[in-house]
């Protein structure tokens, strides 16, 4: 016999949302504030970098660097210091200083406390999962396998990928149509 779906509810899924620090950069010399989306390049660049099992290789840090300027020029329009060809000396020295108090905090922590973050994490996981994990199919709850959209990060590729290094965006939920029953309250948020 044939299953007809007759009613969806849900609430959406969970898409992370980048913490915000307000860091820092200096290019030749000149302090620029980072906006959002900038700094969370800048994060992600910085880990990679620091990272012991995949460095980034030359064409990783052209693509990267080219993204990277194009942003800050978009949003630092009036900086004449964007606009030159040659690329410029940039100090991430405030980024990187916070990436590695943020290491040895981790690093110095005894396992008492390493067991009680794991298991905030987990229970925030499993609030995440309670509202965004089930699906209301025909009056049955069902899980569903995937709830999270993935966070936005540069693009690693697969071998010598000729995009690798391009920022890869995630979405909002401005960008997510849901799929619900006519009759189904619409969840709360931002969606399409």
């Amino acid at each position: 016999m044939k299953q007809v779906m007759k009613s969806l509810r849900h609430n959406g899924i969970y898409v992370p949302s980048y913490d915000y620090k307000s860091f820092s950069i200096r290019i030749n010399g000149q302090k620029i504030k980072l906006a959002t989306k900038s700094e969370q390049m800048a994060v992600a660049w910085i880990r990679k970098k620091q990272s012991p099992l995949s460095p980034p290789d030359v064409v990783f840090e052209k693509n990267f660097m080219q993204e990277f300027l194009e942003q800050l020029k978009r949003e630092n329009p009036s900086l004449d210091i964007l606009k030159w060809k040659v690329n410029p000396e940039i100090d991430f020295s405030e980024v990187t200083s916070y990436l590695d108090v943020e290491k040895q905090k981790k690093e110095h922590m005894d396992k008492a406390q390493k067991k009680k973050i794991a298991a905030e994490r987990k229970a925030i996981r499993l609030e995440r999962k309670e509202k965004y994990g089930y699906a209301e199919v025909n009056g049955k709850k069902l899980e569903i396998a995937n709830w999270t959209a993935e966070p936005s990060c540069l693009f690693a590729g697969r071998g010598d990928h000729p995009r690798r290094g391009k920022w890869k965006e995630g979405p909002n939920e401005e960008d997510i149509i849901l799929n619900l029953s006519p009759d189904s309250p619409r969840p709360a948020g931002n969606w399409k």
